[in-house]
């Protein structure tokens, strides 16, 4: 899962598996391609993100959040 949501500058991720340097994609609600990296501390950094509904994609999982 990921934590806090909504949230506003950072995306916390809570797993037993550790997600170091494991790739993510983050999309708008309209399902264009926003921001991707890799995941440092089971943290990613959202700050540059607008306000709104963004979809994240991990591995296999996807999650919804919202930014404040």
């Amino acid at each position: 899962s990921i934590y806090p949501n909504p949230t506003i500058n950072k995306i916390h991720i809570n797993s037993d598996k550790e997600f170091n340097d494991e790739e993510y994609k983050i999309f708008n609600s309209m399902g264009e391609l926003v921001s991707s990296g890799s995941i440092k501390n089971k943290q990613i950094n959202i700050e540059k993100l607008y306000n709104g509904v963004y979809f994240i994609i991990i591995g296999e999982k996807s999650f919804k959040f919202i930014k404040n």
